[in-house]
């Protein structure tokens, strides 16, 4: 017997714009495309539906869009305006 297979859904939570449009650094695609081929990558599909999603990837961005080094002290575990959005 032949189990169907189960593709996992995801849905995105994003704190704020502009997240899907930006360019991070070092990329030359947009976070939100980004977003779409990692998790095509894993097998699953995207579903606007929250009580249907398997897994909710929380994204928060810098308010002005910008991404920074991983090294710069701005980088912080710190809440920050742009990412007030999960509470």
């Amino acid at each position: 017997m032949t189990l169907p297979a189960k593709f996992p859904l995801f849905t995105l939570s994003i704190a704020r714009e502009p997240v899907p449009r930006t360019v991070p650094a070092y990329q030359g695609n947009t976070f939100g495309e980004l977003l779409d081929a990692n998790i095509l990558v894993t097998g699953g599909y995207k579903t606007s539906a929250p009580e249907r999603a398997d897994l909710i990837i929380a994204v928060g961005m810098p308010l002005n869009g910008v991404t920074l080094e991983a090294a710069v002290p701005e980088n912080t575990e710190a809440l920050t305006a742009g990412s007030q959005g999960f509470c």
